[in-house]
This record gives C-alpha cells, sequence and structure tokens, in this order.
C-alpha cells in the first residue's frame, strides 16, 4: 500500500497514464475474446500497474535495507569516531583509548531500525525518479532513441540520484540529530543517552523544531552526496565491465562501490562537516556555540582554517569503503533476485 501511495504522489500524472496505457494493449493484444470494454480493461490495466510498480518497490527497498544493515554492523564504531573527531575535537587514538567497544556502538539502534527503511526509501526512490527522468527524456525533450536503451545516461542518473537524497532528508535529520547526539553524549567514558532522553531533551527545549536542526543543510549535503554516489557507482560499474571483463562482477562490484565512496564524500563532505556541527551543538540554549549556519562556518574556519572543513575525511572514506562496498553489492545482488521472487498479482 505505502509503495503504491508513493508510486501516485512521486510519478507524474501521464507518465502513470502511458505506462497502464501500454499495460492495457498489452492485456487486450492477449484477450482471444476480443477487445475488452473500455472501462474493464482500463480499470484491469491499472490493477496490474499498481501491483507491478509494488513488487518491484517492495523488492527494491527491501534488498538495500538488508544491504544497509549488513554494513551498518561494520561500519558504525567507525561512524561514532569521525563525529567525535568533527564535532569535539577527539582525535581516533582518544577515542579508542576512553572508550568500550559497547561505547562505539553508540546511537546503532536509531540508524538500524529508523534510518534503515530511509536508506532503503532512497535506493527505491532512485529507482523511481531513473525512470521519471527516462520518461522526461523521451516524452518531453523529443529524445525517442533512449526509449529502449538498456542504460540510463548521466544526466538521468544525477536527477534521480540528487533527487531521492534531498527527498529523503526530510526523514533522515530526525535520526541524524538523535543519533549525533548521542554519539557525543557518551564520550570520555560516559553513558551514552537512550533515545528516548535525546528526544525528550530536544522537544522540551527546541520543541518539534529541535528534531529539523540543518535541514536546509541535510538536504543540501544529501542531495549532492547522492547524486555524486548514485552517478558515478553506474558510471564506474559500466567502465569496469569494459576495462575488466574477465574479473568476476562481485570484484568489479566492491571495487566500483568503493571508488563511488571518495566520489561521493568529496562532493559534500564539508558541508556535511557543518551540518554536523550544527546538530551536534547543546540542546540547552545557554550553552550552544553557535548562532546559525554563517556563524559555524565562520568558528570553524578561525579555529582550524580550510582543514577544519575536511576533518575526518580519511576516516569517513575508509568507512565509507567498507560500508558500500558491503551494502552495494548486496544490494544489487539481491534486488533481480527479490524482483523475480516477489509475485506479482495480476487481478482476473
Amino acid at each position: 500500500t505505502v509503495s503504491v501511495l508513493y508510486w501516485r504522489a512521486w510519478t507524474p500524472h501521464s507518465f502513470r497514464m502511458s505506462t497502464t496505457i501500454v499495460a492495457g494493449e498489452r492485456a487486450s493484444s492477449s484477450n482471444h475474446r476480443g477487445q475488452p470494454s473500455p472501462g474493464n480493461g482500463e480499470a484491469t490495466a491499472q490493477l496490474a500497474t499498481a501491483a507491478s510498480v509494488s513488487a518491484t518497490f517492495a523488492a527494491d527497498f527491501f534488498s538495500s535495507w538488508i544491504g544497509y544493515v549488513t554494513a551498518l554492523s561494520v561500519a558504525h564504531p567507525m561512524d561514532t569516531v569521525r563525529v567525535r573527531w568533527q564535532t569535539r575535537g577527539m582525535t581516533p587514538a582518544e577515542t579508542l583509548r576512553s572508550d568500550s567497544l559497547r561505547g562505539l556502538y553508540s546511537g546503532i539502534v536509531g540508524p538500524a531500525v529508523a534510518n534503515g527503511p530511509l536508506v532503503a526509501c532512497i535506493f527505491a526512490m532512485n529507482e523511481t525518479y531513473r525512470a521519471c527522468a527516462r520518461w522526461i527524456n523521451v516524452h518531453c525533450l523529443g529524445n525517442s532513441h533512449l526509449a529502449f536503451a538498456k542504460h540510463f545516461t548521466v544526466g538521468e542518473l544525477a536527477f534521480a540520484g540528487g533527487a531521492a537524497g534531498a527527498s529523503a532528508s526530510v526523514f533522515m535529520c530526525p535520526v541524524s540529530v538523535v543519533r549525533i547526539q548521542q554519539q557525543i553524549g557518551g564520550m570520555h567514558g560516559c553513558r551514552s543517552p537512550s533515545m528516548l532522553e535525546v528526544c525528550k531533551g530536544l522537544y522540551h527545549a527546541e520543541g518539534v523544531a529541535g528534531f529539523y536542526r540543518a535541514l536546509p543543510y541535510e538536504a543540501m549535503a544529501s542531495g549532492v552526496g547522492r547524486m555524486a554516489y548514485f552517478t558515478s557507482y553506474e558510471v564506474t560499474k559500466a567502465s569496469l565491465e569494459t576495462a575488466l571483463p574477465t574479473v568476476n562482477d562481485t570484484a568489479r562490484m566492491v571495487l566500483a562501490a568503493s571508488l563511488t565512496s571518495v566520489v561521493g564524500w568529496a562532493s559534500c563532505f564539508p558541508m556535511d562537516v557543518i551540518k554536523n556541527r550544527l546538530q551536534a551543538d547543546a540542546i540547552s540554549h545557554s550553552k550552544k556555540e553557535y548562532r546559525g549556519f554563517a556563524h559555524c562556518c565562520a568558528v570553524t574556519y578561525r579555529n582550524g582554517g580550510v582543514r577544519a572543513f575536511w576533518t575526518g575525511f580519511s576516516l569517513t572514506i575508509l568507512r565509507s569503503c567498507v560500508s558500500s562496498g558491503i551494502s552495494l553489492p548486496v544490494y544489487d545482488t539481491l534486488k533481480p533476485r527479490l524482483r523475480a521472487a516477489i509475485p506479482k498479482a495480476t487481478p482476473s
């Protein structure tokens, strides 16, 4: 049901209708009794299209969720070290000396339970936006030669990735704020605050707005980052397939995912640093360090120069290479299998 509503909300009406018409033509040509009545044919085609979209969305959703959780279980400690380095100046060595393994996994429940489905939605939204971009390319821009092209163009990939990342930031922002508050709250061996404690503190001090700290910068970082991430992954995969035809598919996917990590993070890292600092700022108004985006940028530059905007980049790339090297190949491997396994209900 959610996937059908998502399809209707995010896909242009004319694109849905063109898909329905194609489905109706196929259903009509296969009917040995002749042409169905217009009303029944349209209703049948719409139901068949909705069922197909639902199954495809579900397959993409669960494939990416499984890939994300698998990667998270390995990469989360590195993310905790990165956040503390960026926001509180604790070097990786200081964090590792002062924290237990449990402390390094502070805040993992939120991403696994909340971010998992959201990241899965980003992947599924990315697939849907690609279809929308292709339809626009063919029907609005007159590029009819792309109608049956096997691969998406770089422009289509960039549009889909950026739109998916920016759209999802509305849901990702509250999870990011709570996760970062948990991660910095567990510094120096202190007990990490629970999700409920952080949520209560934020709501008491700032109301609902507290969960949307730095939302515009979350959208910018996520949009630009996902645009570079998804585009570079597909382009790199295609290039490696041509350059290394004898190499195992999984090995090529892992290599492409690792290279993608560098491109994706390099495109948005300074914005991510500022976004993290704003979201990590004290909950209490009397203890806040930053007055806004410009002030945060000025303080960051004054304290560390240009290098401060790249604090933790090497660790982030290491973590992302591990994470993407697991999640993207798992997603690419599971997606066609789940699409084939999930039944597409056809109305009688």
